[in-house]
C-alpha cells in the first residue's frame, strides 16, 4: 500500500508543474497588467513609470526566469501581491475562506444526505410511483438553469415576499448579536445559497447513485444473498451499497477543489464574500497575481482530490493497489 501511495504522489508533480506552466503563459499573454495600479490604461503610462513598475514586479527579466521564481515563490505559498491594493494575495483568499468553506460544506452535507438515499431507493424500486416521480425531478435539475432559479427565488422569496436574505452572509450590525443570534443569523443567510448550489449537483448524484446500485444489484453475489433469505434492507445496505461505494470515491473527490475554491457565480450573485468572489472580481480588474494565486490553489486541491480518490480505490478494492 506504501508503494502505490508513494508511485501515486510522484505521478503528480510532473501534471502540476504542466498545469502550473500552463497557467503562467496564459496569464503572462493576457492583456494588461501592473501598470493598471497608475489608474490608466497602459498606452497612456508614460514608459519610464511603466518599466519601473515592469522592474519593481519583475516582469522586466526573462519568461522562463519569471517562471521560476514564481514556482519558487509559491512553494513557499508566497503567491505575490494584489494590483488592486497592495495587499498580500495569501492574505486576501484566507480571509474569504471561511464564508466559502462554511457554503460548500454544507452543500455537500445537503447533497450525500439526500442523493444516496434517492439513488438507493430508486434502484431497490425501478419503475415505481416514486421513482418515475424522483426521475421527473432530476430532468428538472438538469433542465432549469441554476442562476435562472437563483434569480427567480431572490426575486419571489426574497425581494416580494421578504422571507429569506438574498445578499451576504450577514445582517446589518452583526458583530452586536449574541452567539446564538449569530448562528441563526448565518443559517438564515445559507439557506438560498445552499439550496441553489446543490440544486443541479443532487440531481447528478442522485442518478449515477441509481446507476451503480442498479449494476450492483444485478450481480450474482446480491442474488445468492436474497435467496438465502437475508433481509432486504441487508441486502441492499450491506451488501450491495458498500460495493457502490468505489465510484462514488471519485466524485467526492473531485468535489473538494468546490469546497475552496468556492462557487463564482452562485457567490456572486448573492454577494456571498467567498473566495468564488474574490476571484470574479480579480478577473474584473486584470489582478493577475490574484487569479493565478487562486488558481493554484485549486489547482493543487484539484490533485488533492484526485490523489485521495486513488487511495480509496486502493483501499476498498485491494486488486487496484498491487496493478
Amino acid at each position: 500500500m506504501l508503494n502505490y501511495i508513494l508511485r501515486r504522489s510522484l505521478s503528480y508533480i510532473p501534471l502540476f508543474i504542466g498545469i502550473t506552466l500552463i497557467s503562467f503563459m496564459i496569464m503572462h499573454l493576457a492583456p494588461g497588467g501592473p501598470e493598471m495600479l497608475t489608474g490608466f490604461t497602459s498606452s497612456r503610462v508614460d514608459p519610464e513609470i511603466r518599466q519601473k513598475i515592469s522592474r519593481i514586479y519583475g516582469l522586466d527579466k526573462p519568461l522562463y526566469t519569471q517562471y521560476l521564481n514564481w514556482v519558487g515563490n509559491i512553494l513557499t505559498l508566497d503567491f505575490g501581491v494584489s494590483f488592486q491594493d497592495g495587499e498580500g494575495v495569501a492574505s486576501k483568499i484566507i480571509k474569504r475562506l471561511p464564508a466559502t468553506i462554511i457554503l460548500n460544506i454544507c452543500s455537500l452535507v445537503l447533497i450525500f444526505a439526500l442523493a444516496i438515499p434517492i439513488g438507493v431507493y430508486s434502484a431497490s424500486r425501478p419503475g415505481s410511483f416514486g421513482d418515475n416521480l424522483m426521475t421527473v425531478l432530476v430532468f428538472v435539475g438538469f433542465s432549469v438553469p441554476t442562476y435562472w432559479l437563483a434569480l427567480l427565488l431572490m426575486d419571489f422569496l426574497g425581494a416580494r415576499l421578504g422571507w429569506l436574505p438574498i445578499s451576504g452572509w450577514v445582517s446589518f450590525g452583526w458583530e452586536n448579536f449574541s452567539f446564538f443570534r449569530k448562528l441563526v443569523d448565518v443559517s438564515w443567510h445559507l439557506i438560498l445559497p445552499v439550496f441553489i448550489s446543490a440544486f443541479t449537483s443532487l440531481a447528478a448524484l442522485s442518478r449515477y447513485v441509481k446507476a451503480e446500485m442498479l449494476e450492483v444489484l444485478s450481480k450474482d453475489y446480491i442474488l445468492a444473498a436474497q435467496a438465502r433469505g437475508f433481509a432486504s434492507g441487508k441486502v441492499l445496505w450491506k451488501h450491495a451499497f458498500r460495493n457502490a461505494l468505489l465510484p462514488l470515491a471519485t466524485l467526492a473527490g473531485l468535489m473538494l477543489p468546490s469546497i475552496i475554491g468556492g462557487g463564482v457565480i452562485f457567490e456572486t450573485i448573492f454577494s456571498w464574500p467567498g473566495v468564488g468572489r474574490l476571484m470574479y472580481q480579480a478577473v474584473m480588474a486584470r489582478d493577475y497575481p490574484l487569479i493565478m494565486g487562486n488558481g493554484v490553489i485549486v489547482t493543487v486541491l484539484t490533485l488533492l482530490g484526485n490523489f485521495l480518490a486513488d487511495i480509496s480505490y486502493a483501499y476498498l478494492d485491494p486488486r487496484i493497489r498491487y496493478k
